[in-house]
């Protein structure tokens, strides 16, 4: 598809798309790609999905909607909202037990030079 002036999209087997002008390009996420990606997480039973930055999602809302490409894998995993919480309830069980006391060592050992 083509984009403003020259440029070029490509979405290609690899399933993440670049543009490209002459002898430059840009590589970059979309809603696509990041789909995509998540199918891969979820087909190969993963535990998640990372960002390496975050700093080119659309967090103004400027070209769509606010943080899409999190959105979108957050949406695709579907995990929770709120403050991190996985929310699963979390029991924790306490036991004492009476302290054990150690003897000290016996055992003395004395370097000796080797020639």
């Amino acid at each position: 598809r083509k984009l403003t002036g020259t440029w070029t999209e490509v979405f290609d087997v690899q399933m993440v798309p670049y543009t490209y002008s002459g002898n430059q390009w840009v590589g970059f996420d979309n809603v696509k790609s990041i789909s995509e990606k998540c199918n891969f997480i979820k087909t190969n039973g993963l535990a998640g999905g990372m960002f390496w930055s975050i700093e080119t999602d659309d967090f103004l809302g400027k070209c769509g909607p606010k943080f899409v490409l999190i959105s979108t894998l957050k949406s695709c995993l579907g995990t929770s909202t709120g403050s991190g919480s996985s929310g699963t309830k979390t029991t924790t069980t306490t036991t004492t037990s009476k302290p054990v006391t150690i003897p000290p060592s016996t055992t003395t050992t004395t370097m000796q030079p080797v020639f």
